[in-house]
Order: C-alpha cells, then sequence, then structure tokens
C-alpha cells in the first residue's frame, strides 16, 4: 500500500518547530506535539553567523512491534 508521508510545514509566514539553534551537523531530534504525535529532525548546517539548520525525516508507515 503506497504512503505518504506527513511533512511540517516551514516558510517565511510559518517558522516550524523550536529547534536548536546551536545544534550540529549530524545531529537528530525527536519532537512530540501536544496531540501525541512524534516527528524526526536532522541537523544539516551547523550554526556559523547565524542558526543551525535542520530538516525534517520523513518516515514511511507505522506498524505494531512484535518481540
Amino acid at each position: 500500500m503506497p504512503t505518504t508521508p506527513e511533512a511540517v510545514v516551514v516558510s517565511e509566514l510559518r517558522r516550524g518547530p523550536g529547534l536548536p539553534k546551536n545544534g550540529h551537523v549530524g545531529e537528530f531530534t525527536a519532537l512530540e506535539e501536544p496531540s501525541g504525535k512524534c516527528t524526526l529532525w536532522f541537523c544539516v548546517s551547523d550554526p556559523g553567523q547565524g542558526s543551525a539548520r535542520w530538516a525534517q525525516v520523513l518516515l514511511g508507515p507505522t506498524f505494531d512491534g512484535r518481540v
């Protein structure tokens, strides 16, 4: 069954979730929304003269653990 991951929309008007501005390339951060939904983020750029840059990691479908 095809799955379309749900991306968090980030734009000039919508700033996105509160991720660390001092993140380092290669770091992962998981965030839980008030609804209980979890999103995964990957730091793609060190802070330099501004803030670290983050990208959402889109995951496939969920399934029940069996072990």
